[in-house]
């Protein structure tokens, strides 16, 4: 009898050990909105995402194209642009359809050169504000000097 009660509580030991260390580990990611910068139009923002996924790893940055106002982002298979290990990363506007990511260094994992087609507008929470608006946003990736690399 003995047996079975300490068995049956190391068994809710070890599930208890578990079910602390996955909750963890989420709770060890942090996202921290490190800038927005408004279209020309003033109806469309680039927000750039700090991803701190803790200790052992570095800080990842997202980009996300929004409403403007919009307070949460969109879902992070929607980002433009993701990466870590970036130097000097910068977002500006070259006009109401062409936004620019600049870049010292930078281990890109995502990005796409367009934004705003139908099918991304639909699943986004801040499809019907902006609608109305252009259909397609093109996005340049340019690295700051011909000079800049990842690895040395």
């Amino acid at each position: 009898m003995q047996s079975l009660l300490r068995r049956r509580r190391t068994t809710m030991a070890c599930v208890a050990l578990v079910l602390i260390c996955l909750t963890g580990c989420d709770a060890m990611i942090s996202h921290r909105e490190v800038s927005r910068t408004l279209s020309p139009s003033g109806q469309i923002e680039a927000i750039v995402d700090e991803v701190n996924g803790g200790a052992t790893s570095s800080f990842a940055y997202s980009i996300y194209l929004v409403a403007k106002g919009s307070d949460k982002l969109p879902p992070s298979d929607h980002a433009v642009f993701r990466a870590d290990h970036v130097e000097k990363l910068k977002v500006s506007w070259i006009n109401p359809r062409l936004m620019e990511i600049t870049y010292h260094r930078a281990r890109i994992f995502q990005f796409t050169n367009s934004w705003g087609n139908t099918a991304v507008l639909k699943t986004t929470a801040d499809a019907t504000a902006i609608k109305n608006y252009v259909s397609e946003v093109e996005i340049r990736l340019t690295p700051l000097s011909p000079e800049d690399k990842l690895v040395q």
